[in-house]
């Protein structure tokens, strides 16, 4: 029993180490961990769905072989790809530890990867090792294929969201489970069919969707941008036009002081009153000169 357990989790771990070691700015321990567990609750509700939907999209009486992939896109793909894109968009989606595009696919592989574990230890128990090594090398790298497809279009959704691309958000969103579903759907579709071409065919496939998300992540990691949405803070500088503004504004000064003074000259006009106009001489308020008599009107 306890190699079983060794054989299922074995190619999980290596796979989980993989793309935890191609993040360069690494997340937190904690979160990872939480989103790998919600992985593993999610297949209880993908396994209730599968029940409840399976008969309506039947997949072992098929009458055609459109109609099973038809069938196989409803009932297994949909169900089980929505379940993990789920944990993403719920738990981590909008979370400050989703600050670069790259941490899409960390995390999407993580859910995925959480799910296929618990699935896989399912089927290695029930089955034995053969299915275990089989499945090393088919069933667990195409859930952390399809989870570095998904991450990877969450990324660039996030990314939009950063840059205030709604539409593309939108977009990036829907091909983050679509695309996946795909991939899982014609996965599954080519071994149900049961005939040699189509699984020669599904040989080739796998190989080549693996080709495509190692090209994934290598292109992610390079291109890796921050999804952090700042908030700019703007100055406005002082210039001439406001500093002359303010040297416009209107100051008070104090009043100046009036100074009289005393004109000595007797031929000044403005004296009248205040000194003779005949001889000079001060006459304080008086009409008639104290000195000459002259009066002064």
């Amino acid at each position: 029993m306890n190699y079983l357990l060794y054989i299922a989790i074995l190619p999980v771990a290596l796979l989980l180490y993989y793309i935890y070691k191609k993040d360069t700015h690494k997340e937190p321990g904690n979160v990872l961990a939480k989103i790998f567990f919600f992985g593993v609750l999610a297949i209880i509700p993908a396994g209730i769905l599968e029940v409840i939907v399976g008969p309506f999209f039947p997949i072992e009486n098929y009458r055609s072989i459109p109609l099973l992939f038809l069938n196989v896109f409803i009932a297994v793909a949909l169900i089980e790809e929505f379940v993990k894109w789920l944990v993403i968009k719920l738990i981590i989606y909008k979370s400050e530890h989703f600050d670069e595009t790259f941490d899409g696919i960390v995390y999407a592989v993580f859910a995925s990867l959480g799910f296929a574990c618990l699935e896989n230890i399912m089927y290695v128990i029930t089955s034995g090792a053969g299915t275990g090594i089989v499945r090393a090398v088919t069933a667990v790298p195409l859930h952390a294929c399809t989870g570095i497809i998904m991450g990877y279009f969450i990324g660039k959704a996030k990314l939009s969201a950063k840059n205030g691309q709604a539409s593309q958000e939108t977009t990036n969103i829907i091909l983050s489970l679509l695309i996946p579903t795909t991939v899982h759907a014609i996965y599954d579709g080519l071994i149900f069919t049961k005939r040699m071409e189509f699984i020669i065919a599904w040989g080739v496939f796998i190989i080549a969707i693996y080709i495509i998300c190692f090209i994934l992540v290598k292109k992610s990691t390079n291109s890796n941008e921050s999804t952090e949405t700042v908030s700019v803070v703007k100055t406005i500088p002082v210039t001439d036009s406001t500093e002359s503004i303010n040297n416009e504004a209107p100051v008070i000064e104090p009043a100046p002081q009036i100074i009289t003074q005393e004109v000595t000259d007797q031929n000044t006009d403005n004296s009248k009153g205040i000194f003779c106009t005949h001889c000079g001489n001060k006459i304080d308020g008086s009409n008639f000169c104290p000195k000459c008599g002259h009066k002064n009107n």
